[in-house]
């Protein structure tokens, strides 16, 4: 009787230590999954790779700690090559630098999803431009061959000189920036077709273009990151009717980022990245599907191997 009193006790503390860790937040990456930090060294991560096997695989679970241990073999496959562990560090980076994780668009139509951009937080490349379209809005005599032709005005904040004719012309689509102090386009087709045409002819240094919208996003990405990188100040401009030397040509960099973004793209054909980049992708899900089906006892066993571990980490 005291031996089956014993075990009673011992299955209702079980019990409720796994209800207590079943409370705990399910990891959304790989480190959280070892109870690891992302600097750790190799060692520590095989470590905690067997450490937690100790108490998942089928061995010693039995079935239920089949899908933990498969899991745990595919992620420790990544985090142990330094080259597949690169890939993951830099689309993990990536992936936090948002809110939420943001599909890259293919899509070049005339309009787009606009997205709240905060400042101070580096800018993210999602393959739509930074201002907002209302090309869709503009009204049939407010259209002309630029609007058929679906361009777009970008203003070239490396060589404005803040003179605020195009927020006079057409200041439903011009405004001058708080942090550059430079003219920009914040409402594509905010104004006619005939007041934006008006407001480039108007620019005394020429900086404000008709673009596609290829163009136009990567345009603003480059300006957005150049920006971001110099504490929201762009370079001297022209002034006094003296040209600055040395400023940075927009439409060069952006012909750079395009060639970055192509050959990142070639790279990622790459047998090593394809495979970090579409375990990524199934990672999270997988890690919640997996822990919301482990049995209590399990799962306490597994945070309860992170915990012995991690003061050794």
């Amino acid at each position: 009787r005291r031996c089956a009193r014993g075990l009673q006790r011992r299955a209702l503390g079980g019990e409720f230590s796994s209800r207590v860790a079943v409370k705990e937040k399910c990891p959304t990456d790989l480190y959280q999954l070892f109870g690891i930090k992302e600097d750790a060294q190799i060692a520590d991560i095989k470590k905690a790779y067997y450490d937690m096997q100790k108490v998942v695989h089928p061995d010693v679970a039995g079935p239920n700690g089949t899908d933990m241990s498969v899991l745990l073999n595919e992620a420790y496959e990544v985090l142990s090559e330094p080259e597949k562990r690169k890939v993951y560090n830099e689309e993990l980076a990536t992936r936090r630098g948002r809110d939420a994780p943001v599909e890259i668009s293919s899509d070049l139509g005339p309009t787009w999803k606009w997205r709240p951009k905060r400042r101070n937080k580096e800018p993210v490349w999602t393959g739509e431009p930074r201002s907002y379209s209302r090309w869709h809005k503009a009204k049939p005599e407010d259209r002309g061959e630029k609007w058929q032709a679906q361009q777009f005005m970008y203003v070239d904040e490396f060589q404005c000189i803040a003179c605020r004719n195009c927020c006079d012309i057409a200041p439903k689509a011009f405004c001058i920036d708080i942090e550059s102090g430079r003219a920009r386009v914040y409402a594509q087709w905010g104004n006619s077709e005939e007041d934006l045409d008006w407001a480039a002819m108007s620019c005394p240094v020429d900086c404000i273009h008709w673009v596609g919208r290829e163009e136009l996003q990567l345009l603003e990405h480059v300006t957005a990151q150049y920006s971001y990188e110099n504490g929201g100040q762009m370079p001297m401009s022209m002034f006094a009717g003296f040209a600055a030397t040395g400023v940075e040509d927009p439409f060069t960099l952006a012909g750079e980022f395009s060639t970055r973004l192509r050959e990142k793209r070639k790279i990622r054909k790459d047998d090593n990245e394809s495979i970090v980049v579409h375990l990524m992708d199934r990672f999270e899900k997988r890690i919640k599907d997996i822990f919301g089906r482990m049995p209590g006892d399990i799962r306490s066993r597994v945070a309860q191997a992170k915990l012995g571990g991690r003061a050794l980490r």
